[in-house]
């Protein structure tokens, strides 16, 4: 009898912990509409095909910040450009790593998407470098972009339920129970 409730104490902390997880889904897409850094990452939604196969049109990408130094060729990057009237997210993949441009000493990316037979127009800076691509949603950005305030919503009510129910199995498999007097 002792195992039996052992197992059903297990088995509510497990379905907890999986709650829990599942509670940071709908976090990702709150992200996403706020489109500035939540704890750190950013999540983007692709617009372009410039990025297929590896990235399609209505993905939602998750960008981990990381220092320069450690990109690498061949790494998927996000980055800003200017030039527009402001400055506007890329996501393309690294070619060439430079650190002379023109006789000055610094660290410049040459990116190129996967779906563009020639490299982008001229490198960028290190300091435009947003972080790398960690994660791909795929059609969760195009959903998003659709049903926006509606998905925001519904994302935040999944949220606190996940949670609360999380909450709730915590304390059911934790609870001292007293035993009652046919027990004892």
């Amino acid at each position: 009898m002792k195992c039996m409730k052992t197992y059903k104490r297990a088995c509510l902390l497990v379905l907890a912990c999986l709650l829990v997880l599942a509670s940071l889904v709908p976090l990702v897409g709150i992200g996403a509409m706020i489109r500035g850094p939540v704890l750190g990452f950013r999540f983007l939604h692709v617009v372009s095909p410039s990025m297929e196969p590896a990235l399609h049109r209505g993905d939602l990408i998750v960008v981990v910040p990381c220092k320069s130094e450690r990109v690498r060729v061949g790494d998927d990057i996000t980055y800003t450009a200017h030039g527009f009237e402001q400055d506007v997210f890329i996501t393309h993949r690294v070619v060439k790593i430079l650190t002379e441009l023109d006789g000055e000493q610094g660290l410049w990316f040459i990116t190129r998407g996967l779906n563009h037979a020639v490299l982008d127009d001229e490198p960028f800076e290190a300091s435009q470098l947003v972080g790398k691509v960690a994660l791909r949603l795929p059609w969760i950005g195009a959903l998003l972009e659709r049903h926006g305030a509606i998905t925001l919503l519904l994302a935040a009510l999944l949220s606190i339920l996940c949670y609360g129910c999380a909450a709730l199995f915590t304390w059911l498999a934790l609870r001292k129970r007293t035993p009652s007097p046919r027990q004892a």
